[in-house]
C-alpha cells in the first residue's frame, strides 16, 4: 500500500484531541500551516493557542513565531490526503470513486492481490460478500495469503489472532451500526479500551480495503468506515411483502396447450411448409394456424413474451421437444408432420395432454441442474436468460429456486406482480444468500467455462428478478400456472394455481379443464352455438369441428371435411363426441350423432410405399431376374415385376453381375 500502510498509533493518539480543537484550527492546520518553515504568528489570522496548548504547533526560537512540531507532521500529512478526496460525501459509493481511490493508494500489485488475480478489485471489494468472506475466514493468515501481494516483504499484516479480532470487531460494528464514525465513536462502539491498541487492526483492515479512513466534509474530522455502498445496501430500507390485489378482470388458460392442438391439427392434416433447414413455417401456413388460435386479452400485453406472432413458434418449439411433430424432406423441399405421438396426444384430455407438457419440464430441470443447459436442443425448464449464474461453477437448480420464490404465492388472493418480484429480488434472493454462505457465484453467457466471478450484489438482484419475470411469462403464464388479474387500477396481479404448483413439484397432482361447462349448444344443423365465450371449449372443439366465428354465436360447424381431418389426426367419433358431451350443457342431437359416426366409418387407412417396376422383353428374361432377386422380387404379370426401393440398388449390382444389363429412363 502506497499511503495508509504506516504504524497507526501516533496518529490514534493524536485524533481524540484532534476533535476537540475549534473548527478554524482544523483548517488552518490541515490547509495553511506551513510544515518545513516557522510562521510569524502576526500574519495568522486565526488564533491558533489551542493549536499551541495541545502540541500540535510548538514556538520557536523566538516567542513570536510558531511553527510545526515534529511529531505530529505525519499526521498532518495524513489528513492532508484524506482531506483532497473526502469519501464518504454523497453519492461517493460509485465503482470509479473506489477505482480513484485505490488508484491514489495502492500499488498495481497490490490492487492486482486484491482481485485475487482474475477479477477487478473494485468490483470484489465493493460487495457485502467481501466483508463476509473475511468474518467467516477461520485463520487471518491463510486469509490474508489469498490476497497478499507478492511484492510484499514485510510480516504479515494481521500479526496476531488478537489483531485479526479486533479487525473483526471493528467490521462487525460498522456493518451494524453507522458507518463511518469518528476515532472518539468508534472507540465507543467497541466498548471502550484504549484506542492505540486498534492500531495494528487498523493498519491491517484498510490495507486490504476493509475500512476506509477519510475525513468528515464539513468539520474535518479524522473518520473511518466501511465502503459506502456496502453500508448503503446493509442498511437500506427493508422492501415489503406484496400486499393482496382487488381484481375486475381475470385469465387463466394453459393458451399454450391450445395453440400446440391448433398447430399440430393443422399438420396432423395436411403437412405444413417450412423454410429452409426446416426452421420456421412459411408465413402464409402461419398465418392461418394463428387465425384459428383464442387472442388473449389486449390488458395481458405487458406479462406475454415481446414482438408478435411469437405463439405459433411457442408452440411448435414446444410440440418439438416433445417429439409429437417432425421435419420431413420431400421431393427437395422441407415439411412439419406430425408424428405417431403426436396423433395419440391429440386424443388425450386437457388434463392428460397439459401432464405430458409440464412432466417433460419437470424431467428437463433436473437435467439442466445437473449438467449445463446449453447442451441440449429444445425446451428448456428455465427459458434462455443470459447471462447465465453459476453457482461453484455449476448450474444452479432452478426448479429449487422458482419453488422457493413462486411458493410464497397464495392460490386464493392476488398479489401485484411488481411487488411480488421486487420483493423477492432485494430481500429473498437465492443468489444472495448463497453468496453469504460463502459460495461462489459466477456469471457468463457461454458457459462455466467462461464465467466472470466479479458480478455484482446489484447485478444479481436485477438478474434474479429478470429470471423471475421470464419463468413467469414463458412458462407459468402460458401453461396455465397462475391466475392473472388485473385492477381496477391497472395493476397486473398473480395467484398461483394448482397447475403451477404442480410445475415446481409443490404438489404431485391437479386439476384443469373438467369443471368448466359452458352454455354451448349442438344443433341439429351441425352447428355448435356459444352462448356465452369458452376459450377451453373453443380449443377442444378445434380438433374436429371448422371453425366459423369466434366467442359468441355460431363458433363452429360439423363437417365431413372436418371429421376426415380429425381422423387423419387420430381422432375417432367416440373421442369428438365424448368432447361435445363434456362442454356442453344440453344433449348431442341424434341425427348428428349417428352423422358424425357415419363419418368416422368412411374413413379408412391405408399405407402407401414407394416401388420400383421391372420390365422384361419376355417370359424366359423375367424367370431369370426372379431367380437373382429371390424373394425380394414380386411377380405382377408375366414380363412385369416388383421391387422395394430400399433393395433397388442392390438388385441391380446383383443383375449386372448376372449379365443382365439395367437400362433406367431418365434417371
Amino acid at each position: 500500500m502506497k499511503t495508509f500502510d504506516f504504524d497507526w498509533t501516533p496518529f490514534l493518539n493524536l485524533a481524540p484531541t484532534w476533535e476537540l480543537l475549534p473548527l478554524p484550527c482544523r483548517e488552518f492546520f490541515i490547509f495553511r500551516c506551513e510544515s518545513n518553515r516557522r510562521m510569524a504568528l502576526r500574519d495568522i489570522n486565526v488564533d491558533v493557542t489551542p493549536l499551541l496548548d495541545e502540541g500540535f504547533l510548538e514556538y520557536a526560537a523566538n516567542p513570536t513565531y510558531a511553527k510545526l512540531r515534529r511529531s505530529c507532521l505525519p499526521f498532518q500529512r495524513v489528513m492532508r490526503i484524506m482531506a483532497r478526496s473526502p469519501l464518504f460525501e454523497n453519492g461517493k459509493d460509485r465503482p470509479q470513486d473506489l477505482q480513484a481511490y485505490l488508484d491514489a493508494h495502492f500499488s498495481k500489485p497490490d490492487q492486482f492481490a486484491l482481485g485475487n488475480g482474475h477479477c477487478s478489485p473494485v468490483r470484489r471489494v465493493s460487495q457485502v460478500s467481501w466483508l463476509d468472506t473475511f468474518l467467516r475466514a477461520g485463520s487471518c493468515n491463510v486469509w490474508e495469503a489469498a490476497h497478499r501481494s507478492e511484492r510484499r516483504t514485510t510480516p504479515p499484516l494481521f500479526e496476531s489472532d488478537d489483531c485479526c479480532r479486533k479487525t473483526k470487531k471493528i467490521v462487525e460494528a460498522l456493518m451494524q451500526g453507522s458507518s463511518p464514525l469518528t476515532f472518539a465513536n468508534l472507540l465507543n462502539a467497541l466498548d471502550g479500551g484504549e484506542l492505540s491498541g486498534y492500531a495494528a487492526a487498523i493498519r491491517a483492515g484498510v490495507a486490504y480495503a476493509l475500512l476506509f479512513p477519510s475525513v468528515r466534509d464539513g468539520d474535518l474530522l479524522p473518520v473511518i468506515g466501511i465502503w459506502p455502498g456496502i453500508h448503503q445496501r446493509l442498511h437500506r430500507p427493508k422492501t415489503p411483502r406484496p400486499g393482496t390485489v382487488a381484481v375486475v378482470k381475470t385469465f387463466h388458460r394453459a393458451y399454450l396447450m391450445d395453440d400446440m392442438t391448433a398447430l399440430l391439427v393443422a399438420c396432423a392434416g395436411k403437412p405444413l411448409r417450412l423454410r429452409r433447414y426446416g426452421t420456421e413455417l412459411y408465413a402464409d401456413d402461419a398465418k392461418k394456424v394463428e387465425a384459428n388460435l383464442n387472442p388473449l386479452p389486449s390488458w395481458l400485453k405487458p406479462l406475454s413474451p415481446p414482438g408478435d406472432g411469437f405463439r405459433v413458434p411457442a408452440a411448435r418449439a414446444t410440440l418439438d421437444s416433445l417429439e409429437l411433430t417432425e421435419s420431413v424432406s420431400r421431393d427437395g423441399l422441407e415439411w412439419l408432420v406430425s408424428t405417431k405421438r403426436g396423433r395419440q396426444w391429440l386424443v388425450l384430455s386437457q388434463k392428460e395432454r397439459l401432464r405430458a407438457i409440464l412432466e417433460m419440464l419437470r424431467e428437463r430441470a433436473e437435467w439442466e441442474a445437473d449438467l449445463d443447459g446449453s447442451i441440449f436442443r429444445g425446451m428448456h425448464f428455465m427459458p434462455g436468460c443470459q447471462p447465465r449464474v453459476y453457482v461453484d461453477s455449476r448450474p444452479p437448480n432452478m426448479l429449487l429456486l422458482l419453488k422457493h420464490a413462486f411458493g410464497n404465492l397464495r392460490s386464493n388472493t392476488f398479489s401485484a406482480v411488481d411487488d411480488f418480484m421486487l420483493y423477492e429480488a432485494r430481500e429473498a434472493n437465492p443468489w444472495i444468500e448463497q453468496r453469504k454462505e460463502g459460495l461462489n457465484l459466477t456469471a457468463s453467457d457461454y458457459g462455466p467455462s467462461f464465467a466472470c466471478p466479479d458480478i455484482l450484489d446489484e447485478e444479481l438482484d436485477a438478474l434474479w428478478k429478470k429470471h423471475l419475470r421470464l419463468f413467469l411469462v414463458e412458462r407459468l403464464i402460458p401453461l396455465g400456472g397462475v391466475r392473472v388479474g388485473r385492477s381496477a387500477a391497472g395493476t397486473l396481479a398473480i395467484s398461483l394455481t394448482e397447475v403451477g404448483r404442480y410445475l415446481l413439484a409443490l404438489t404431485e397432482d391437479f386439476d384443469y379443464g373438467e369443471a368448466e361447462k359452458a352454455d354451448i349448444v349442438v344443433q341439429t344443423n351441425f352447428e355448435i352455438v356459444f352462448v356465452s365465450p369458452s376459450p377451453a371449449a373453443e380449443a377442444a372443439l378445434s380438433r374436429f369441428a371448422e371453425r366459423v366465428g369466434r366467442h359468441v354465436g355460431t363458433a363452429f360447424t360439423l363437417t365431413k371435411a372436418g371429421v376426415f381431418e380429425a381422423f387423419r389426426a387420430g381422432l375417432t367419433a367416440d373421442t369428438a363426441l365424448s368432447a361435445m358431451a363434456d362442454i356442453s350443457r344440453k344433449g348431442i342431437p341424434s341425427n348428428v350423432e349417428k352423422q358424425i359416426r357415419d363419418w368416422f366409418a368412411q374413413c379408412r387407412k391405408v399405407s402407401v410405399s414407394s416401388a420400383v417396376l421391372v420390365r422384361c422383353p419376355d417370359k424366359e428374361t423375367a424367370l431369370k431376374v426372379r431367380s437373382v432377386g429371390g424373394r425380394k422380387v414380386k411377380r405382377l404379370s408375366a414380363t412385369v415385376l416388383e421391387v422395394c426401393e430400399s433393395y433397388r440398388k442392390t438388385f441391380e449390382r446383383k443383375l449386372r453381375e448376372s449379365g443382365i444389363a439395367v437400362s433406367v429412363p431418365n434417371r
